[in-house]
């Protein structure tokens, strides 16, 4: 009988996560450089989706440069072509415009125009303008009465001030705001929510990068992933012996790579300066005890995606069984 019971039950549904209102993770300011990068790239060619990534040095297929082309177009710079299966990115009327325009008046008539394309930097601005109020009170409206969590809520603040900045919006600026409200979610929305945080299915992937805040405060601004626990409520990091919780967590762009290797300190110990990297474009990118005796540290150069880790852990097994051997 109580098989019977067990089996007629309903299943426990698990509580949803967290998710918030669609919102370009980057501003305008860097999807214009994006865009840049992009048409440098495809020029007017339609750009496969799953080559993306290659215009902005990312792994193509990473979640970091989908969600990238989903701000472009949520800002009007690009445009979606083709099925799901073949869709491809291409530029819209207005990149194809600021890209080719020679005049400031026409570049800056453009970025007004696009900056509040997207819904929560449009009412944002109609509610607030260029004169926000304090983010405590911006983040309380935020969280409270739009349902964004607290870090997409902090990440969309930084996007707002820096693309109401750059594109030199004025209180004299009236925006036509899409019908609908900043908490609701429209089917087939293509604007981005804030990577990892609000739709976790898509992202983080491994070697994507994550902001990670908890109470409010920055524990660190970016560092890549690793990747995910089982049951895909924490992720790890790079520098962190333990899993961080997935709704604390944030997408970000990757740190800009140094134009030169600094130089090594005349005053380091022997030891210290062979530790460092003598080869431009390498990097430590893991590190940990491995015994009382040993430890490890893994330097790469390029992007390292689940594929290249794929292979590192195939090399690694063939090692120990060629130390089993001996």
């Amino acid at each position: 009988m109580v098989d019977e019971a067990k089996k007629s039950a309903p299943p426990v549904s698990k509580p949803g996560r967290d998710r918030s209102p669609p919102y370009p993770f980057i501003s305008l300011r860097v999807a214009v450089d994006r865009l840049a990068k992009f048409e440098q790239k495809f020029g007017r060619h339609n750009a496969p989706m799953d080559k993306l990534g290659i215009a902005w040095g990312m792994n193509p297929k990473s979640s970091q440069a989908l969600q990238t082309a989903a701000a472009l177009k949520a800002f009007g710079l690009v445009d979606y072509t083709g099925t799901s299966k073949e869709r491809g990115v291409a530029l819209s009327e207005d990149g194809r415009n600021y890209l080719r325009a020679q005049q400031d008046s026409i570049k800056t008539e453009i970025l007004k125009r696009c900056a509040v394309k997207p819904r929560a930097i449009a009412l944002c601005w109609n509610r607030w303008g260029a004169d926000r109020p304090p983010d405590e009170v911006c983040l309380d409206e935020l969280i409270l009465k739009n349902k964004f969590t607290d870090p997409a809520a902090r990440t969309l603040l930084r996007v707002y001030d820096d693309t109401v900045a750059f594109a030199k919006l004025q209180g004299s600026d009236s925006v036509a705001v899409a019908a609908g409200l900043l908490g609701e979610h429209d089917e087939g929305d293509d604007e981005p929510a804030a990577g990892g945080v609000d739709r976790p299915a898509s992202g983080p992937n491994v070697g994507d990068f994550v902001r990670w805040e908890s109470a409010g405060v920055v524990m660190f601004d970016a560092r890549r992933v690793l990747g995910r626990s089982p049951d895909g409520e924490y992720v790890f990091v790079e520098g962190s012996r333990t899993g961080l919780p997935l709704k604390e967590i944030a997408m970000v762009e990757a740190p800009a790579a140094p134009s030169s290797s600094p130089p090594l300190s005349p005053f380091a110990s022997t030891s210290v300066a062979a530790e460092s990297s003598a080869v431009p474009g390498e990097r430590e990118w893991l590190r940990g005890p491995l015994s009382k005796e040993a430890s490890y540290r893994l330097i790469v150069s390029g992007n390292l995606g689940s594929k290249e880790l794929g292979k590192l852990i195939k090399l690694l097994e063939a090692q120990r069984l060629v130390l089993d051997d001996e």
